[in-house]
């Protein structure tokens, strides 16, 4: 007679079924391998039956296991969700992983993120830079920031635009002042500063609309914002920036608009989660914050 299975055992099991491998899921859950695989041989000692198949180097569901599975599946998240709402019953609470491109975290983490935890106590994050493709669960994060032309729906993940923003020509008033530019054409006469990727073609454009393909010749290449934007204000050369990067230099008098008409075509900034992940009520009030700091200059709706 099968005995009534453990919920954490039946989690673990759902856990080896969404990673592929023992290995992965006990790093997932940060138990031990020996662990895991005891968790499984006690849940199908339970059930009475044989939930995988195992050789050497492959593990596969048996069709028995993709139906407990699946079944495991709803039973955990809806304990998931009794919890959630037991321990949201004064406000959100728990631990979001945030994934954000290297350039946005200066900004996130300096005012966004820390209004947030401000704002909610109960809430922790863990941010992790990350500029490669989008895979929320092989990267385990609960939200990710992209800042791109467009990023598609997909089945599992949920896209949200925040805001846009676009680049500006920024440089110190002392070169600035010293620099004789009227056109863009100019800006290879002088030395510039650059983000990697453009191959040092800059692609600007006019008040207009027209467009204006400039080669530059950068002294300083980097993908880290906050290095090009010192270099800047030590006067070392003209930096295309994000609008968002620059504007408290800008503000301040540190860093200066060089041909101000002038900027890149506008980026869009958004928020990927997945659709389980959303009924998290701190995932829900993170994105509404976000949207919120994402609809204030020098982001554009």
């Amino acid at each position: 007679m099968s005995k009534s299975p453990s919920l954490d055992d039946l989690a673990r099991f759902r856990k080896v079924i969404e990673k592929g491998s023992f290995a992965a899921a006990a790093r997932d859950l940060c138990i031990p391998k020996s662990t895991l695989s005891k968790a499984i041989a006690r849940l199908e000692q339970d059930l009475g039956v044989r939930l995988l198949e195992r050789t050497t180097r492959n593990m596969r569901p048996t069709e028995i296991g993709r139906i407990v599975a699946g079944h495991s599946k709803t039973m955990v998240d809806a304990f998931d969700a009794a919890q959630r709402a037991a321990s949201d019953s004064d406000g959100p609470s728990g631990r979001l992983r945030v994934g954000c491109p290297p350039g946005l975290l200066d900004d996130l983490l300096d005012d966004v993120i820390v209004d947030f935890l401000t704002d909610l106590p109960k809430i922790r994050i863990e941010l992790v830079a990350m500029a490669g493709p989008l895979d929320l669960v092989r990267d385990d994060v609960d939200i990710m920031l992209r800042a791109r032309s467009q990023v598609e729906a997909g089945a599992s993940h949920v896209v949200r635009r925040l805001g846009g923003s676009r680049g500006i020509l920024v440089a110190a008033s002392s070169l600035a002042g010293a620099s004789d530019l009227r056109t863009p054409g100019d800006l290879e006469t002088v030395p510039t500063l650059s983000l990697p990727g453009d191959n040092h073609v800059w692609s600007l454009f006019g008040p207009d609309g027209a467009p204006h393909t400039v080669n530059v010749s950068p002294r300083l290449v980097t993908s880290d914002i906050a290095t090009l934007r010192h270099a800047a204000i030590r006067g070392l050369g003209v930096a295309l920036l994000p609008e968002h990067a620059c504007l408290p230099d800008v503000a301040s008098g540190r860093l200066v608009r060089v041909l101000p008409e002038i900027s890149t075509v506008e980026g869009t900034i958004y928020a990927v989660f997945s659709r389980e992940t959303a009924r998290s009520s701190a995932l829900r009030a993170f994105i509404d914050h976000l949207a919120r700091a994402f609809s204030t200059p020098p982001f554009r709706q």
